[in-house]
């Protein structure tokens, strides 16, 4: 074995561990993101269901002005909550669900992981 050839396996194992531990990253970047965009998507449904109850107050029971402003919090907090999904309660209490997607590198990109990327929440909130 020459100099040269153990050069080229340190070289290649070199690059095996860089490769592998890229993959190790990114994937483990993406699983903390989808990880902390669940925990955040229930606390931005909590959220716009309040925003939305006490538009609702305030307008004297308009459903469109509490769905507009429950819509507005989602849309600043990067989700979405289809008309279907917004409910307002006999006692005043709207239940939202929201959908969004996580920032992600490569697990919004790809079609089999697409859908982890992809959160949905329940929330629900009353005036006081």
């Amino acid at each position: 074995m020459t100099t040269d050839e153990r050069g080229d396996i340190i070289v290649g194992w070199l690059t095996k561990v860089a490769v592998l531990l890229t993959i190790v990253g990114v994937t483990g970047f993406d699983a903390i993101s989808v990880a902390t965009s669940k925990i955040s998507a229930t606390d931005t449904a909590n959220q716009a269901a309040r925003e939305g109850a006490d538009m609702w107050a305030e307008s004297h029971g308009n459903v469109q002005r509490a769905y507009d402003a429950a819509l507005r919090y989602a849309e600043a907090h990067g989700a979405t909550i289809d008309p279907a999904d917004f409910h307002v309660e006999a006692d005043g209490t709207i239940r939202v669900h929201l959908e969004k997607t996580a920032t992600t590198l490569v697990f919004y990109r790809i079609g089999a992981t697409k859908k982890w990327a992809h959160i949905e929440a329940d929330g629900s909130g009353k005036s006081v």
